[in-house]
């Protein structure tokens, strides 16, 4: 990211003598390529004018332009729910607003019957913070903590658990509560080994 960057405008006017311009010109000419580089690639590289990243200050406008189409859409930075000083991203078309920043953290691991406590082995994840530790029950538990600042309360927290196991179409065989970026997921002992355990936390 860069500080101010100069630009003239306004020159060349029509009766500039171009040597009187000539300074301003190269100011102006090498402010391109400082602004371009801001989030691009820059000149003279492979695959110039290519999008590096997406750089915003502050919220950002989420109106579409006057005259815009039907197909029109745009992505944009704004407040979250659960804290407005924060900016969350979203995606905006003719139809609704889509929260692209809601899941927070994800990750499956997989259970055995191993002596308690144990880790369980993570098959996949993002944000998780360390091991999961596996408790004894009835019912046993699994404490997955999450990176710092993911989620920057307990509340507002939607969580999706999917297990491997037809048992658990059975009404309160697993449940799950969220505490100090913490999640617990709680199951009934008879379906603990051999079993992945699939979970994904959404906040905006």
């Amino acid at each position: 990211m860069t500080g101010n960057i100069t630009f003239v405008p306004n020159i060349p006017q029509t009766d500039d003598n171009p040597s009187d311009s000539q300074p301003n010109l190269l100011i102006n000419t090498n402010a391109e390529p400082s602004i371009w580089g801001v989030d691009h690639i820059p000149f003279n590289v492979n695959y110039s004018g290519t999008h590096v990243q997406n750089t915003y200050l502050g919220f950002s406008l989420s109106a579409f332009p006057s005259g815009a189409s039907a197909t029109a859409s745009i992505a944009y930075p704004a407040a979250g729910i659960t804290k407005n000083t924060t900016a969350q991203y979203y995606f905006k078309n003719m139809d609704a607003t889509f929260p692209l920043s809601a899941i927070k953290a994800f990750g499956s691991f997989l259970t055995s019957n191993t002596p308690f406590p144990y880790n369980p082995t993570i098959l996949t994840g993002f944000n998780i913070k360390g091991n999961i530790v596996a408790n004894v029950g009835p019912p046993i538990t699994y404490a997955i903590t999450l990176n710092d600042n993911v989620t920057p309360t307990g509340s507002n927290v939607c969580v999706l658990i999917n297990i491997n196991n037809g048992t658990l179409t059975t009404p309160g065989n697993y449940f799950w509560s969220f505490s100090s970026n913490t999640l617990t997921i709680s199951v009934a002992n008879s379906v603990n080994i051999n079993n992945t355990i699939s979970f994904a936390i959404l906040q905006i």
